[in-house]
């Protein structure tokens, strides 16, 4: 079910937060930076340049190494499952689309839609790549996108796709994050908003003055 919440909200969240929010220092030591320091939950590699297709209007010109062998971490299965199906491998560069925005992840949202995609959703590809939420920096945009720059700072949303290096979302669902706001901050804000707004207000009809 799509959630009545709208982008503009989700941008004034993020505002909101932003003014919040300390350096990532403020969050050493409760837990936060160990989960989001492993595994596909952090970039672990610096992206040079990207592979991209027609539909691109700019990037950073990729070496000749990604020229001939575009390839990025990800962390995929090929059936649904246990978390064991999740494999770390290498496959294709994400590529950017006409209405999509390239983000190199830098840090990634585990939603509990993640958790049953990976049980017992319906994949897209073999191999899948689960995960609906990134924050990162854009590395391209498509033709038709508009307000939305090379070398942001962003968190995003897609169906599928987070839980790799790159990976494409769409631009009606990608946000400016911040300046003072980490990344593992705004990797858990626009999902998490939307369902905490629509608890409140549309299932719970919280009304002003209560």
């Amino acid at each position: 079910r799509r959630s009545r919440v709208g982008g503009q909200a989700i941008a004034h969240a993020l505002r909101v937060a932003g003014h919040r929010v300390g350096q990532p220092r403020a969050i050493r030591g409760h837990g936060v930076e160990p989960a989001l320091g492993t595994g596909a939950l952090q970039n672990p590699r610096p992206v040079l340049g990207v592979r991209l297709d027609a539909h691109a209007r700019t990037v950073r010109s990729p070496s000749s190494a990604d020229v001939a062998s575009p390839a990025m971490k990800a962390a995929v299965y090929y059936s649904t499952g246990d978390p064991d199906v999740l494999t770390y491998e290498d496959v294709p560069d994400a590529t950017v689309t006409p209405d999509g925005v390239l983000l190199e992840v830098k840090a990634i949202g585990i939603q509990g839609g993640d958790v049953l995609s990976r049980a017992r959703g319906v994949m897209a590809s073999t191999p899948h790549i689960v995960g609906y939420q990134t924050a990162g920096i854009v590395r391209a945009v498509g033709a038709n996108v508009t307000g939305v720059e090379v070398g942001q700072r962003v968190v995003g949303t897609a169906p599928f796709g987070s839980h790799a290096e790159l990976r494409v979302t769409r631009s009606h669902t990608t946000w400016p994050i911040p300046d003072e706001m980490p990344f593992e901050i705004a990797a858990g804000i626009p999902i998490e908003f939307g369902t905490a707004d629509d608890c409140l207000f549309e299932f719970g009809h919280l009304v002003a003055g209560e």
